[in-house]
């Protein structure tokens, strides 16, 4: 059976602003997937929302062996907790 490896970027961010996007675009070449927390506070999430909408990476992209793929994934935007004062209930 031959099955292709996929590798799905798993990042937590937060205050990120100044690295979020030379992150991302140096993993977008290798990447299928991806899930990103952001629990920051500055313009991370503006920042994730942009470069994550421009149509090349949102739709399509091309990888290293110039094929073209479709990108998906989720981002999730949560509050920091502070442990002493917000009650976690599951």
């Amino acid at each position: 059976m031959n099955k292709k490896t996929k590798i799905c970027l798993n990042a937590m961010v937060g205050n990120e602003s100044n690295t979020i996007t030379r992150m991302l675009e140096s993993v977008i070449p290798y990447i299928d997937y991806y899930v990103i927390q952001c629990n920051g506070q500055d313009n991370t999430k503006k920042l994730l929302m942009t470069f994550l909408q421009k149509k090349e990476y949102l739709v399509l992209r091309t990888n290293l062996n110039g094929t073209i793929l479709v990108l998906i994934g989720t981002i999730h935007f949560r509050p920091v907790l502070n442990p002493t004062t917000d009650v976690i209930g599951f």
